[in-house]
């Protein structure tokens, strides 16, 4: 019994913690993953098309008008499915721009709004800009060929692995502190120790019941809006 508690307690203990660690750094790496391709997708094929398109639509035309007609179609293509990512008044101004190189040229646009909309788009391609890019050095060539770089380098991969040490270490603390109390039959300890254990499994049911919520909710409204508009229909139909 001595030796279950002085060695294989603390080696299972270890084991099962590594294994754990392993399994919640590849999950963030693979979450990390799907963020990248998600903000690269995001600038490259919406907010850096936009940002140009929404500039060239203001040229004169030219000719038979088929830079106007380029504009357009890149304008409408960026929109098409990724209209959620624009605020609803920055939309209408974009829409407004294709209105009036289309079927209301006469329509007058406000070109301070017009900037405004292109300098919060500009402002999302800094922001993916540095997401990707340029929070981490790697991509910068100066820091590459500088004599400091490789030496950073090191000290990042060191960074790295410390942080994996760490964190396995907290975990094999934490399970080794449950292992201890529950051995001891304290009861107490065992009390807090599972509150501990089921506090962020209970936030995130709650976040999740809220979510849930918000779209039944969501749902609702639009079928009662559907529904009216059906009624209208009838009455206009019978009358």
């Amino acid at each position: 019994m001595e030796i279950l508690k002085v060695i294989v307690a603390p080696i299972l203990v270890a084991l099962v913690s590594w294994l754990i660690k392993d399994y919640i750094f590849t999950q963030q790496k693979a979450k990390q993953e799907l963020l990248r391709n998600e903000w690269l997708r995001r600038l490259t094929t919406f907010w850096s098309p936009l940002f140009l398109w929404s500039g060239m639509i203001l040229f004169p035309k030219h000719g038979d008008g088929n830079n106007l007609e380029k504009a357009v179609s890149e304008l409408t293509a960026a929109l098409a499915g990724n209209a959620h990512l624009l605020p609803l008044k920055h939309y209408y101004v974009i829409i407004s721009l294709i209105e009036k190189s289309t079927v209301l040229p006469e329509k007058t646009i406000d070109l301070s709004v017009v900037n405004d909309t292109r300098s919060y788009i500009y402002r999302q391609i800094e922001i993916l800009n540095y997401l990707l890019y340029r929070r981490d050095n790697s991509f910068d060539p100066l820091t590459n060929t500088a004599f400091v770089g490789p030496p950073l380098a090191l000290l990042r991969a060191a960074a790295n692995t410390t942080v994996h040490l760490l964190t396995w270490a907290l975990l094999a603390g934490f399970l080794y502190l449950g292992y201890y109390i529950f051995n001891d039959a304290n009861l107490v300890g065992s009390v807090i120790y599972i509150m501990v254990l089921v506090l962020p499994l209970w936030a995130d049911a709650e976040r999740r019941i809220e979510m849930r919520r918000e779209a039944v909710d969501h749902r609702t409204a639009r079928n009662k809006y559907g529904l009216l508009a059906v009624l209208r229909w009838g009455i206009k139909k019978l009358a």
